[in-house]
Parts: structure tokens; sequence; C-alpha cells
């Protein structure tokens, strides 16, 4: 491949996922966001990433049904019917900690399973939630 050939990085990062759309028939839509680093750049807060999060997920959700509660600083993100979620929230120097929740009878009722992810960057935090995304079309996808 020539070096005209491969494309300039722009540093926005393309999430890709499935989600049953006829579990019936078998049928799949794809779905794909796009994390510009510009839209990154604006989560600061616990309450600037539910609004993020909110918003891509209403665009993006169909038939998941995900959850998405701001309280006091930490943001719980859950699927009724699906045993694990998880939480956001910073500690007192401003680090994300990603924390996973477990509803033991899956009922929807969550507990910090103690599990928990420390890291200064936005772009891991909507990797993570992008990765428990991908888990819960996984195990629907089973069913």
């Amino acid at each position: 491949m020539k070096q005209a050939d491969v494309p300039e990085y722009t540093g926005t990062v393309m999430i890709r996922g499935r989600f049953i759309s006829n579990p019936v028939k078998g049928g799949f839509t794809e779905w794909l966001v796009m994390l510009h680093p510009e839209d990154v750049e604006k989560i600061l807060t616990t309450y600037d990433l539910s609004v993020y999060l909110k918003d891509m997920v209403q665009k993006e959700d169909r038939d998941l049904k995900i959850d998405i509660d701001y309280e006091s600083g930490e943001v719980f993100i859950n699927c009724k019917g699906f045993s694990y979620g998880i939480s956001v929230t910073t500690d007192p120097f401003g680090v994300w900690v990603i924390n996973e929740l477990i509803s033991q009878d899956n009922d929807g009722v969550y507990t910090q399973s103690g599990n928990l992810h420390k890291t200064e960057k936005t772009m891991t935090v909507l990797r993570a939630v992008a990765s428990w995304i991908h888990d819960l079309e996984d195990s629907t996808r089973k069913c």
C-alpha cells in the first residue's frame, strides 16, 4: 500500500455494534457510534457523561432499554433483565472510577461488586460503556 492510500488519522473513534432486531427470524441491525475528540473533550463531569450517554443511547438504543440514571455525582447504567451494570463516578482527585454493578436476583436492584477500574481518560470510560453494551447484546443474542 502506498503512503497516499493510507487514510489520515483524525482522532475519531468508531464503535460498531449489533443488536437483535427480530429474534424469531434471527435478524440483526448494525449501529455505529462515532466519538469525535471534540465531543469527548466536553465531558468533564459525571453529569456531562450522563447527558452525553443519554443522548447517544436515545439515538441508538432501539430495543435494548438501557437505563442511565444520574444521582449525586454518580452515573448508573443498567438494563432490566440483565444481571450486570456499571456505575461511573470520580474520586476526590478527579479520576474516573468505573464500578461493576451486580443484580443477584436479576430484578433490577443492583449493588456494587467491588470490582473497579480507575482512569484519567474519558475515552476509557466510553469504551467501558461500549464494552458493556456489547456484552448486553451478546447475552440477548444467546437467549
